[in-house]
């Protein structure tokens, strides 16, 4: 089991046997800088990249999904040293003084570079806006994504060697499939009698 404090030998050589540990939003960051050409594999590793707590189903809930989500957010909003308001209003796509969820998705995607899964939008569409009339203002959006507690709530987000591999491997395999699953579609169009001989 990793655990998040590193206060004594015992448990830093525990974590040495698992494989180490990285915080997962680095993990993230650097996997995009890695394989940027394959947007496909990007986005589905980014997505499916979860920290080590994640697999344990006790600990799993929509309120950690969700606080994982806002961190991704808040991490890299730090990291890019951006003003909120100047980002906030760069996302209002209809310059109507507010965001809807499609604008706050957007924004995520193209301007932080970070894919979110289905039921991560949903979560945090739903989360930020408030009072749900399906506009989120700044006051709403500031209220939610900000930077209270950020380094606390940091540590213990964080994947093993192990779980990193595996979950690289697994979207690295699927989509590897379907690529062949194409390709194959494709043989069988121009392959008249099935021979494999064109």
């Amino acid at each position: 089991m990793i655990k998040n404090k590193l206060k004594d030998k015992d448990v830093e050589s525990n974590m040495v046997v698992d494989g180490g540990i990285c915080n997962i939003f680095e993990v993230i960051d650097e996997v995009r800088n890695a394989t940027g050409t394959n947007k496909d594999f990007v986005e589905r590793v980014c997505v499916n990249l979860k920290p080590d707590f994640f697999y344990d189903k006790e600990k799993m809930n929509n309120t950690a999904q969700l606080e994982f989500t806002l961190l991704k957010i808040t991490m890299k909003i730090a990291k890019k040293g951006v003003d909120m308001k100047k980002m906030y209003d760069s996302w209002d796509d209809d310059l109507s003084g507010s965001l809807d969820a499609q604008e706050i998705m957007q924004g995520v995607s193209k301007s932080l570079k970070i894919n979110l899964g289905k039921e991560e939008s949903h979560l945090l569409a739903e989360y930020l806006d408030k009072d749900g009339d399906g506009s989120i203002t700044f006051l709403e959006f500031t209220d939610k994504v900000n930077f209270k507690g950020i380094k606390e709530k940091e540590k213990r987000y964080t994947i093993s060697l192990k779980n990193f591999t595996d979950r690289v491997l697994s979207e690295w395999y699927t989509l590897r499939g379907e690529e062949n699953e194409k390709i194959n579609k494709h043989i069988k169009e121009f392959d008249d009698n099935g021979d494999l001989v064109f």
